[in-house]
């Protein structure tokens, strides 16, 4: 729908379960037009990318262990959705800072859904399920929200 957006926001997105099977498999769901119009990917971690850097990263992943073949064009298209915020699970001010690039990126759009997958180690789950909580990115006022674990 023209009206609503879905964020997938990967958080820990730096860990080898991203860049060997959750990125490859979004590329494989996106090349089979299985996800929703206008998705795009926010990876949260602690380590220092830009967006392009992260993308770079994340396309060597895809590369190796997609389904499909990775062309450049396909690759571009998808990397174009993907965003990478650099931040702790466990810091109230770096979750401030993934809500306000949440919210820029989905500006223009009433309704934005949001999916929190928690690619980090069990003992965080706690601390990032309550920041979500206290930052108000877990409120669904304008859209669903969705957390699960990996």
């Amino acid at each position: 729908m023209a009206d609503q957006t879905t964020s997938i926001v990967i958080m820990g997105a730096t860990g080898d379960l991203t860049r060997r099977k959750l990125m490859p498999a979004l590329y494989n769901l996106g090349l089979k037009g299985r996800l929703p119009e206008g998705t795009r990917i926010v990876a949260f971690a602690r380590s220092e990318y830009s967006d392009e850097q992260f993308r770079q990263l994340m396309g060597e992943g895809v590369r190796e262990f997609a389904e499909f073949p990775v062309s450049g064009e396909t690759w571009e298209q998808f990397a174009g959705s993907i965003f990478y915020v650099r931040g702790d699970v466990g810091s109230a001010e770096d979750l401030a800072q993934l809500d306000q690039r949440l919210t820029k990126l989905e500006a223009g759009r009433p309704q934005h859904n949001r999916l929190f997958y928690l690619s980090i180690a069990p003992q965080l789950y706690e601390p990032a399920i309550k920041g979500l909580g206290a930052s108000g990115m877990a409120r669904e006022e304008s859209g669903w929200r969705r957390a699960g674990v990996g």
